[in-house]
């Protein structure tokens, strides 16, 4: 899962793709718990927070490209 982070604390932009064991390493003061917090929230919430509705065609790309792309200002 890939995240795209803009404008949270001290991180103007960042992209993050967590795996089976993500580390997040840096210098003091960088926004790395600032990251690890927001992503944190977003997956315990998400589902009791957020009611997606997908179109067909999403539906198919994800199981054919194993993708699918939110665009989380639209919901």
């Amino acid at each position: 899962m890939k995240f795209q982070i803009e404008k949270l604390g001290i991180i103007n932009k960042a992209e993050i793709e967590l795996g089976d064991l993500t580390i997040i390493c840096g210098k003091n003061n960088t926004g790395k718990s600032y990251a690890s917090y927001a992503i944190y929230g977003f997956l315990r919430t998400w589902k009791e927070n957020i009611k997606f509705k997908f179109e067909p065609t999403q539906i198919e790309n994800l199981i054919n490209n194993g993708r699918l792309k939110v665009d989380l200002p639209v919901f």
